[in-house]
């Protein structure tokens, strides 16, 4: 792939619904249109949010631009938008706001004092514990009216590490223990809170489960670090592949675009990224990609380019095929 730009001072890049956000410092563009880049921007699972104190907007995407649903960004600790219903969940620390995107009204609120994982249709998911940082519990809550139906609780000293991710009717997360010395992955039926299966691994990362990185059309979880490669079921909690791969290569960061498993590994002068093509498990890309720093990147795919943000120094580079 060819470099073709450098962008600097960029902190975000975001694509959701076939349609790429840019923010920078001065600097903001839509799908290639610029847009004034004096606000934040936002994104949950469904779409994306530009906000300051004095306005919330949501992307519309029949729109193609940015639409006001409240003078008052508030309520934007956490968000959801759910396109089938029109209902934008907007929480603060207490109350969440449902708001009514087709009408422009506000259909109710709940107060609850939790961090919510997922809005589902009539219920929500919810992460709890002694701080932000360490979350030990996750709960399935009615909202209308405001109900507890289930709790579960890991053992103890595990936190819930990431965004517990849902396939079917099978609510899975990774939680840690002692830093990253113990992984225990547990996948619950969303409708009851039982579980469904368990595993505990503990460094080395050869024993450990490396792939979470969704695959939405397959519902198989893929992963690519250290030196293995790694395939796992998340509805039957099971590794179904895993070959070990060059051990110069390393990556640290995953991505799924276009049935391809993005990585990047290595830093300074050993940075490299490649593809790994999930329809015969086979490397196909492997490019280098020399940096001055010690940087992380997050990765994103669109319309055969390729941007790499680094999350440290905020440089952006774009490649094409």
């Amino acid at each position: 792939m060819k470099l073709v730009k450098k962008e600097l001072d960029i902190n975000k890049v975001i694509l959701i619904n076939n349609v790429i956000f840019i923010k920078g410092k001065e600097k903001c563009n839509v799908d290639g249109v610029f847009v004034s880049s004096d606000f934040e921007l936002f994104n949950d699972l469904e779409t994306v949010y530009r906000y300051k104190e004095s306005f919330l907007d949501i992307y519309n995407y029949k729109q193609k631009s940015f639409v006001r649903i409240s003078n008052d960004s508030n309520y934007l600790k956490q968000s959801y938008y759910n396109k089938g219903r029109g209902l934008v969940f907007l929480s603060s620390t207490e109350e969440v706001e449902v708001y009514n995107f087709f009408g422009n009204t506000i259909e109710y609120r709940l107060f609850l004092e939790k961090d919510i994982s997922f809005f589902l249709e009539n219920s929500i998911i919810v992460t709890e514990g002694k701080s932000y940082t360490y979350k030990n519990k996750i709960s399935l809550w009615y909202i209308q009216p405001l109900e507890l139906i289930w709790q579960y609780t890991l053992p103890e000293g595990f936190s819930i590490f990431k965004q517990p991710q849902i396939v079917d009717d099978v609510l899975f997360f990774d939680s840690f223990k002692n830093g990253n010395e113990e992984n225990f992955v547990v996948g619950l039926d969303i409708k009851t809170g039982e579980v469904l299966w368990q595993l505990l691994f503990k460094i080395p990362y050869k024993e450990q489960l490396l792939a979470t990185t969704l695959h939405k059309e397959n519902k198989l979880c893929y992963g690519y670090l250290g030196n293995l490669y790694q395939i796992f079921n998340p509805i039957l909690g099971k590794i179904v592949f895993e070959k070990e791969m060059n051990e110069k290569i390393n990556p640290y960061t995953n991505a799924i675009y276009d049935n391809k498993l993005w990585f990047v590994s290595g830093k300074y002068e050993e940075c490299k990224f490649g593809y790994i093509n999930l329809a015969n498990n086979e490397l196909e890309l492997l490019q280098d990609f020399p940096q001055e720093d010690d940087e992380t990147f997050e990765i994103v795919y669109h319309q055969k380019k390729l941007y790499l943000r680094g999350k440290y120094y905020n440089n952006l580079y774009i490649f094409e095929e």
